[in-house]
């Protein structure tokens, strides 16, 4: 039987070597410029025109000659037949005069392509189709850099290896590209900027609100002051103007140009596609050019606009293009690097839009392009991740993001999907293998915008951007995000990064942070629903202008790698969360069934602004708090959330005895779940304990001051109610007691909650928050000591396992690592049947395991073990060579490795008897006596592939 692992080993494999598109031992190749052509620009090339060729080419491929220059001579619109395909060896050229249609099978450019703008009137269009696969075969001097076979370049190719592109098709980019809806009244348009556009040239208006189907598409009938179209634009983009709501004006973009690349329509979704392929130090221009049905869905590399593998192409322009009703993906850098894209539109993409592949692409700059309306495609490339798509893929931060627009996406506006190494046949490149994404800062990412989109307008996640080095490159300088479903900002497992100024509006959270290290957020406002967006939704789906907003959504765990602060928030104005609405929140509080179940994330804030006429909760500590989370303690700077206005420093916390005890001077905050505490300075501590331990729910943690006030936590974990979902198969699961103090000695102790009894819950490791900062006076990291009970006869001698007859695992205190855990019912005694995971590897560790109190060990002489197995495969009672395959360990472990910590044998398999395997074992004090102060556990491993245990009647005494 193959593994799944095998199974995606398998996978990777084939998808790496599609991904790499080697040949016969080629490798990472490079095709420079023809030598033959070194005089190619001095030519006439109005001397010999392409008909020439074409007429004498018969049912042969059209071919410049290498050292020879062309022109086209095609003046009136006619389309030009190359079934078997046109090669550019030489240099082909289209003057202004020139007007035609090309309809090919496949275009190499191996030499020279130049076209320049067309005339007023013409129009220079390349359509390609066809269903077989092309190769590239190099000629000169790189003859035999593409193996015997050749280059494969895929159907419908428009491919340049080695040779150079110089299409201009606007005089000016800037004009013919995009601007905002300036005004719109009584059906006449206005846009912010001159443009460069014509009557029947086709334009769209992005969504002004999340929905993408609410963008729109027009032909223009008229120029005069002004722009009509027809269709008619809809009422509601009058509400998303300049003029009414200078912040959230739609874009217009033109959708037309007069250099055309197309592919025929396929039913496969197959259109053609443009590769820059392995040509480094080649100045490349695509500048004012339309494509249409490029892209081919599904298939690794073939993109409407695609670098790929040519390293340093420093000089080159990807300007003013409309990508439009693509296939797969829109602008896509891969292995490239110093292109320069700007002034772009992308419309109708399914996948990823702006796209950088591999990682290692560095030193390219996105400059004011626009993607609208961005798509889950049906087929996706294996391994991809194209039906999250986003607006902007950024696998590697050294790129520039300057005034680019994200107006509608099916999930995403900008993705910083950066990754922990470089993939693809990217990393044969140098840097390749050392390199490390996530970990780089950024050159620049600034004035950006992203709305319209299903899920996020910006994301920072999978596995979230992380970089080494804290500095002011890692800042993101006004960011807009407005009018995004779900979230404006999701800001996942990131750290070290700035967040300065910029717009959060109108998105059904503003910013969700979870599980940060040393975020900082300033200088940013922050509205809930505003009323140019209640106008607009009034037009469109009414409903939704009742649904509350939520300003910010903090979490309650950060990262804790990096020992440092979780969130730092400063200068924030919240506005426009009421009054219609009771639940619409400036700062909330959220909680995930994830990690500690303690709040940890070391946040602070200051200067923190509300419009009072506009807010019903300025914070909300009450979500935290349905789900257990009761230890929250946020350190407000200048006393911004005091109700009292007071103007001084204090804690906002959650609003539990536990949290008061040792408090003076709080304030509820109403409706809240919180009190504000003035001028302390407050610690969260945790203490892990055993979380799969049968009596848990009767046990609680008692805190005591100095003074001799006591409080009392309650433990934290999963739901009990749902532990037949989560089935203890990890033997890291713990439980949590936690509270928020400020200074001074304590001692903790835990005791039965029926019988008032000292107890201890197996292990006890207390975690402290990092100290606060910004103020004084805070716990110490040695001011709480621990009582444990001491050894008890009663309580210590005997059996010192839990559930040994397996009445309820689910709440018993067996754990397991890599193991399926069940109940053996049909057997008397009761079984435990243990069943290796069919998705572990044979070299994986998998063990059945039950932590042990250790303070019953201290006075014990010797620990006894013994047990009874069977073994079945495939539900048939197996008889097995069993000298090692079992074996039950006493362990001794401080953290949650196991494989670095200390132990002891104390079973193996003994003999064969009455049809069951006897285990039997022991261990003296002395041998584990330096240990004590670790945590302790009953382990037994299991090595047998294929092959279940059942235990039977457990002892350990």
């Amino acid at each position: 039987m193959i593994s799944l692992t095998h199974v995606s080993r398998l996978l990777f494999f084939i998808i790496f070597s599609l991904h790499n598109e080697r040949v016969r031992g080629v490798g990472v190749i490079e095709l420079d410029p023809l030598t033959c052509n070194n005089d190619i620009d001095l030519l006439d090339c109005t001397k010999t025109p392409l008909s020439s060729l074409v007429d004498g080419a018969g049912n042969d491929e059209v071919k410049i000659p290498c050292g020879t220059c062309y022109f086209v001579d095609y003046d009136d619109g006619s389309t030009v037949e190359m079934p078997e395909g046109l090669t550019i060896e030489g240099k082909l050229y289209f003057s202004q005069t020139a007007s035609v249609t090309i309809r090919t099978t496949h275009i190499f450019v191996t030499g020279k392509l130049k076209i320049d703008e067309p005339s007023p009137g013409n129009k220079v269009r390349f359509l390609l189709y066809g269903t077989e696969d092309k190769y590239i075969q190099p000629i000169g001097n790189n003859e035999g850099k593409c193996g015997d076979a050749g280059c494969k370049v895929g159907k419908k190719p428009f491919a340049v290896a080695g040779g150079q592109l110089d299409i201009r098709g606007v005089e000016d980019i800037e004009c013919s590209s995009w601007g905002k809806l300036a005004d719109f009244q009584n059906g006449m348009i206005q846009v912010s900027k001159e443009t460069c556009w014509n009557v029947d040239d086709t334009i769209v208006f992005t969504t002004p609100d999340w929905k993408i189907e609410h963008s729109w598409e027009a032909k223009i009938v008229k120029i005069e002051n002004f722009i009509t179209v027809d269709p008619p634009l809809p009422a509601y983009f009058t509400h998303a103007t300049l003029k009414t709501a200078p912040d959230y004006a739609v874009e217009v973009a033109s959708l037309s140009r007069k250099i055309i690349f197309e592919g025929e329509d396929d039913e496969d979704l197959i259109g053609g596609h443009m590769i820059i392929y392995h040509t480094p130090n080649v100045i490349q221009r695509i500048e004012g050019a339309e494509f249409v049905n490029f892209g081919q869905q599904g298939n690794l590399g073939r993109y409407p606009i695609h670098f790929h593998m040519s390293q340093n192409v420093t000089g080159s322009s990807v300007s003013g293009n409309v990508i439009r009703e693509s296939n797969q993906r829109g602008i896509v850098i891969h292995g490239s690097m110093n292109v320069n894209i700007t002034h772009n539109v992308a419309y109708n993409i399914f996948g990823h839009c702006f796209f950088t592949e591999d990682g290692i692409e560095t030193g390219n700059s996105f400059t004011h392009n626009l993607g609208v309306n961005i798509r889950k495609p049906s087929k996706v490339i294996p391994g991809e991740n194209d039906n999250q798509p986003s607006v902007f893929w950024i696998t590697n931060p050294q790129n520039s993001w300057v005034n680019n627009v994200a107006a509608g996406s099916e999930h995403s506006g900008f993705w910083f999907d950066t990754r922990n190494g470089v993939r693809g046949p990217s990393r044969d490149l140098p840097e390749g293998q050392t390199m490390k994404p996530t970990a780089l800062s950024i050159t620049k990412f600034a004035n950006n915008t992203a709305h319209g989109c299903k899920d996020a307008g910006m994301k920072y996640y999978h596995p979230g951007w992380r970089p080494e080095m804290k500095n002011d490159l890692n800042t993101l300088y006004n960011s807009s995000v407005y009018r995004n479903l779900q979230m404006g900002h999701f800001i996942h497992a990131n750290w070290q990064i700035v967040f300065d100024g910029g717009l959060v509006a109108d998105n059904g959270i503003g910013l969700r942070i979870f599980q940060v290290d040393d975020i900082v957020i300033k200088n940013m406002n922050i509205k809930g629903r505003t009323d140019s967006y209640k106008a607009v939704m009034e037009n469109v789906t009414p409903i939704s202008v009742l649904e509350c907003r939520t300003g910010f959504q903090i979490q309650h765990e950060r990262m804790g790698v990096l020992n440092t602060f979780g969130l730092e928030v400063s200068n924030i104005h919240f506005s426009d969360f009421g009054p219609e609405c009771d639940e619409a929140i400036g700062i909330n509080t959220q909680f995930i069934e994830f990690g500690t179940h303690q709040y940890e994330s070391s946040d602070g804030l200051s200067n923190i602004f509300f419009d009072d006429s506009s807010i019903s909760k300025r914070i909300n500590l009450c979500p935290a708090m349905e789900m257990n989370l009761d230890n929250v303690a946020v350190n407000d700077k200048d006393g911004s959330l005091d109700p009292q206005k007071n103007g001084k420093q204090g804690f906002v916390i959650s609003n539990q005895p536990k949290n008061l005890a040792f408090l003076d001077s709080c304030t509820i905050i109403e409706d809240a779940c919180a009190y504000f505490c003035e001028t302390v300075c407050l610690r969260n501590v945790w203490v892990a304990v055993n979380g799969a331990l049968t009596p848990l729910q009767d046990i609680e943690m008692v805190i005591v001051n100095s003074e001799g006030t006591e409080a009392v936590a309650q433990a934290r974990r999963h739901d009990f109610s749902d532990m037949e979902s989560a089935k203890n198969y990890e033997f890291y699961f713990k439980a949590y007691f936690g509270a928020s103090l400020p200074e001074d000695d304590y001692t903790f102790h835990f005791r039965s909650k029926g019988t008032g009894d000292l107890v201890w819950p197996d292990f006890a490791d207390i975690t402290y928050e990092f100290p606060p900062r910004d103020c004084g006076g805070y716990l110490n990291d040695n001011s709480i000591t621990f009582n444990m009970p001491e050894f008890s006869v009663t309580r210590c001698v005997g059996e010192l396992l839990d559930d040994t007859d397996f009445e309820d695992i689910y709440k018993g205190g067996w754990q397991a690592e890599k193991l399926d855990l069940e109940s053996n019912e049909d057997s008397d005694p009761r079984g435990l049947r243990a069943t290796r995971k069919s998705t572990i590897s044979s070299d994986k560790e998998a063990f059945l395991l039950q932590y042990i109190d250790r303070s019953c060990l201290y006075e014990l002489a010797i620990m006894e073990f013994e047990a009874r197995f069977q073994f079945e495969s495939s539900g048939n009672r197996q008889e097995v060579l069993c000298d090692d395959c079992l074996k039950a360990k006493i362990e001794f472990q401080d953290d949650d490795d196991p494989r670095t910590q200390h132990s002891f044998l104390i079973g193996t398999i003994t003999e064969f008897k009455d049809g069951y395997y006897h285990m039997n074992g022991s261990l003296p004090f002395e041998t584990y006596s330096n240990h004590l102060q670790k945590r302790v556990m009953l382990k037994i491993e299991h090595n047998l592939l294929g092959i279940d245990f059942i235990m039977f009647s457990p002892r350990l005494e």
